[in-house]
């Protein structure tokens, strides 16, 4: 147990020390790293876009059959009531 070494809680002695190449790698890195998480948040942001305008596209699309719908059934009850107005002319 004697032999155990012991923790330093010292903590300058934990930090690397980065030459001014090393820095400018790291700030390189850091740039990069940056500029692919925008790329990256510009492309999500795309994407939902996107999904908003096929949402978009397939609530109109329903509305269109739905009001196709309703437009052939006036114009069916139109046509029954021309045939009732043809019906009553021709008993008058």
């Amino acid at each position: 147990m004697a032999d155990t070494p012991k923790l330093s809680s010292n903590t300058q002695e934990n930090i690397m020390v980065l030459t001014n190449g090393e820095r400018g790698k790291h700030q390189e890195l850091l740039q990069k790293n940056d500029k692919e998480c925008d790329e990256v948040l510009e492309i999500k942001q795309i994407e939902f876009e996107q999904r908003l305008i096929i949402q978009r596209m397939v609530h109109l699309e329903v509305e269109k059959e739905r009001l196709k719908n309703l437009l052939n059934a006036l114009k069916s009850l139109g046509s029954d009531d021309d045939d009732d107005d043809d019906q009553c002319v021709q008993t008058n």
